[in-house]
């Protein structure tokens, strides 16, 4: 079932996620653990190659999720290539996930986010937001919010809100509980939006 928004982005309700017309890129291969994966980062980020990341997504209001992910893309030889960022710091309270990881230096999209809760997994397809990084650099992208509401049953209609915030201070602590040795590098420098703040949505 595919919920259209807009022309600039549409809402994808599957038990599995899926990107139209993206290709895998594996960056690095994240670790269970944040501990280990922090480690793999500073490892990688001390061979000089590579800058890093770190950013949120909400997805309300008010919606738990079990995992998320927040797939990242950019274009390669002219296509499209991407890779998911998985949420090793969360909050709660404030719903709010979080992850880390090295890249390559470039500009990149926010392509979608993915929240998994029980066996059904909601994806979010964009895009939503953009940014750059570069050599040698730590940023702190901040937080995507994703606001949506529906009704309907046979034409499903509604609204999608997007917005962009920093990340809170029990959210930069998790962070940096989680990422010790990475996250007190970063530089805050926030994605910037791509399309309007709010878009239609329409799935039949």
């Amino acid at each position: 079932m595919v919920l259209r928004v807009g022309a600039a982005a549409c809402l994808l309700l599957a038990e599995t996620a899926s990107l139209v017309h993206a290709q895998s890129e594996t960056i690095i291969r994240p670790p269970i653990t944040g501990s280990w994966m922090d480690n793999r980062m500073v490892k990688t980020f001390a061979e000089g190659k590579v800058g890093a990341i770190a950013m949120a997504a909400e997805v309300g209001p008010g919606r738990r999720c079990s995992g998320l992910e927040m797939n990242i893309g950019r274009v390669v030889d002219g296509k499209w290539r991407s890779t998911p960022i998985r949420a090793q710091a969360w909050v709660f309270e404030t719903m709010t996930y979080g992850g880390m990881t090295t890249i390559v230096p470039g500009e990149f999209t926010v392509m979608s986010v993915s929240c998994k809760s029980g066996n059904n997994t909601t994806t979010l397809n964009g895009p939503y937001a953009k940014f750059q990084v570069r050599l040698g650099e730590v940023v702190n992208l901040g937080v995507l919010r994703l606001d949506y509401k529906t009704e309907g049953i046979f034409v499903v209609t509604g609204k999608l809100k997007k917005s962009i915030s920093g990340m809170k201070p029990e959210m930069r602590a998790k962070m940096k509980e989680e990422f010790p040795g990475m996250f007190p590098k970063a530089v805050d420098r926030h994605m910037t939006m791509v399309g309007p703040a709010e878009v239609d949505i329409k799935k039949r």
